[in-house]
């Protein structure tokens, strides 16, 4: 079995302090939910700030939505474990950017 330098070598693969990243994703030892978590959810402000400035229709919105927000969370909700916290959160999220913060 390959040592984890030996598979740092590879450019799908980034050691860092124990942990490794591997197609974006962190794994290794203890807890690294969190980790995975803010990447994409700051990604995801990002670009709802950005789409927020023009006056879209809910339809719009909706294909924004599912194109460009909730897809940055796909890969690392299908690839490692993420809270129920952090899935509300999300939906939150998706929420708040549909309705414009209304209930």
């Amino acid at each position: 079995m390959p040592s984890l330098r030996t598979l740092a070598k590879l450019k799908a693969l980034k050691l860092t302090l124990g942990q490794f990243i591997y197609l974006g994703a962190y794994l290794g030892l203890g807890n690294l939910s969190h980790l995975n978590f803010e990447r994409p959810l700051k990604n995801a402000q990002n670009n709802m700030q950005g789409w927020n400035k023009r006056h879209l229709t809910l339809p719009a919105r909706v294909v924004v939505a599912k194109t460009f927000i909730a897809s940055l969370f796909v890969h690392i909700v299908n690839s490692v474990h993420i809270h129920t916290h952090q899935i509300q959160i999300i939906q939150n999220l998706l929420n708040d950017f549909l309705w414009h913060g209304k209930p």
